[in-house]
């Protein structure tokens, strides 16, 4: 009937945006992973970034949980921040990237759209957030002077924030508008949580660097 017929082309819309949304987010993340490649290839690092690439993706598997407070939290975030505190932004995109694509694995749904949807996300959060970090920080080196250990753990904690704030507003984003619901609601009910797992792994990084 009307009513049905109503219904489905509604949640057809609903669904083509949340899908216009994943390429669009894709769409500039593979424009961040092209640039980052291009850096790397014109300014290399050092080989140990590989150890960190190598931490990442065997860690990826290992979801640790807080049962007092019901959060999971994964041990490679630490290795994708360390990576690109470390040795730039764009090593830390490049090890971003490969970190969502084992997690994609978690996935049930693994459509080729969610997959590329969740390497863009996590490349475009750490990138976004190591140019401001490496911003923020300006030329002083990161542990020179009194109180740099407190000014680390503070650079340290706005990177964790702006990484959080983007890689879940994305993703509520997406589910939003397939959804037809809030996306204030969806983040709130859904990604809040998370946060200890993004400054949990930021604060861990410390000590990579002390």
């Amino acid at each position: 009937n009307s009513v049905t017929t109503a219904r489905m082309t509604q949640e057809a819309a609903s669904v083509g945006r949340s899908v216009a949304w994943a390429y669009a987010v894709t769409a500039v993340g593979a424009a961040v992973l092209a640039h980052s490649i291009a850096d790397l290839l014109r300014h290399p690092v050092e080989p140990q970034w590989l150890i960190l690439v190598a931490l990442t993706i065997s860690t990826s598997w290992v979801m640790l949980r807080i049962p007092t407070a019901e959060i999971n939290f994964s041990i490679s975030d630490t290795f994708n921040i360390a990576a690109a505190v470390l040795f730039g932004p764009s090593a830390g995109a490049i090890t971003a990237a490969l970190d969502g694509l084992v997690l994609s694995r978690r996935f049930t749904k693994r459509t080729a759209y969610r997959v590329l949807f969740n390497i863009a996300v996590s490349a475009l959060a750490i990138w976004i957030a190591a140019r401001i970090f490496f911003v923020l920080a300006g030329d002083r080196p990161l542990l020179d002077g009194p109180g740099a250990a407190a000014r680390l753990v503070l650079l340290l904690a706005v990177f964790a924030a702006i990484n959080y704030m983007i890689n879940t507003g994305v993703v509520a984003m997406a589910v939003s508008l397939e959804r037809r619901l809030p996306v204030v609601a969806i983040w709130r009910d859904h990604f809040f949580d998370l946060w200890a797992s993004h400054f949990g792994g930021a604060l861990a990084v410390v000590p990579l660097l002390m």
